[in-house]
């Protein structure tokens, strides 16, 4: 019989969270959920979850942590061009709200690991392909800085006060619930509306 675990996820009412929230639920762990609801929904929520509306930049959440085995950390604003339009509110919630949650990530032994939830976008426009993760860095947004200097802040924890950790470099994440509206919606959300509309799908 498999061991069934404690998770908190951090941004859970969003599309891959709440699609990992169900995942998780349905072979049989405990969820929590953390979320300011900026981006994710509610109708999102699986009902076996627990939920917190919490905004993690202003907010503590040890109360929550006592016998969380594992944080999936997958709270942010993943908006490329809101981060190059506001990039000290970006990097308030993508980059300061990780050293938050690592800092007190590092006081509960009970925690096994946090999964970080990192992008591609470090990697900027490689000309190579496939795409290794021992590629060089080239970040061409606040928005893949932030969450390049997360994953350094990840490994610091790690090798300075024995936080267990892995970061997951996202590519283009596509399925149910993902984001269909607004002019920075994913290719592969733009793939689907032209399908629906029987447009031909170009790539240059």
């Amino acid at each position: 019989m498999m061991e069934k675990y404690n998770f908190l996820i951090t941004g859970g009412a969003g599309f891959i969270g709440s699609n990992l929230s169900d995942f998780l639920i349905n072979l049989g762990h405990k969820v929590t959920i953390v979320d300011n609801l900026s981006t994710g929904k509610k109708e999102n929520l699986n009902p076996k979850c627990k939920f917190y509306e919490i905004n993690l930049y202003q907010e503590k959440i040890e109360h929550l942590l006592e016998n969380i085995d594992y944080v999936i950390h997958m709270s942010a604003i993943p908006n490329v061009q809101q981060s190059i339009d506001q990039p000290l509110y970006t990097s308030e919630h993508n980059l300061v709200v990780t050293i938050k949650l690592l800092n007190t990530i590092r006081k509960f032994p009970n925690i096994k690991k946090i999964i970080f939830s990192s992008t591609s976008a470090i990697y900027g426009n490689p000309i190579t392909f496939p795409v290794s993760e021992t590629f060089s860095s080239n970040s061409l947004s606040p928005y893949a800085l932030q969450k390049l200097c997360s994953e350094e802040y990840l490994k610091l924890f790690s090798e300075l006060y024995g936080v267990n950790a892995v970061c997951l470099r996202y590519f283009n994440v596509f399925g149910e619930r993902m984001t269909n509206e607004g002019a920075y919606k994913s290719v592969i959300s733009i793939f689907s509306e032209q399908k629906e509309k029987n447009l031909p799908s170009v790539i240059i």
